[in-house]
């Protein structure tokens, strides 16, 4: 899933044309969405504190688990879309 407004659809849609399965939501928070698809596994950039990851208590209470991945600076999508900007002007 990928939200975050126009940087998170640009992520998600790079994703999908490289063969992921990329749901994007136009929702505020992605909740409702994973209440609905109750993912075995639900993955979060590390910087996210757990009680601030928005769908963990859903999937916990499901069975699955919520897994924290490292940040990798340079890799977000507010640095591609401000990346885009200026190659663009």
């Amino acid at each position: 899933m990928v939200g975050g407004g126009p940087a998170g659809a640009l992520c998600g849609e790079r994703l999908a044309s490289q063969g992921f399965h990329v749901t994007i939501f136009d929702e505020l928070t992605p909740r409702e969405l994973v209440a609905r698809m109750l993912p075995q596994v639900l993955v979060k950039g590390g910087k996210w504190p757990a009680d601030q990851i928005v769908g963990r208590e859903e999937v916990e209470t499901a069975g699955g688990k919520v897994v924290l991945i490292p940040v990798i600076a340079g890799y977000s999508t507010s640095s591609l879309v401000e990346a885009a900007a200026k190659a663009s002007s």
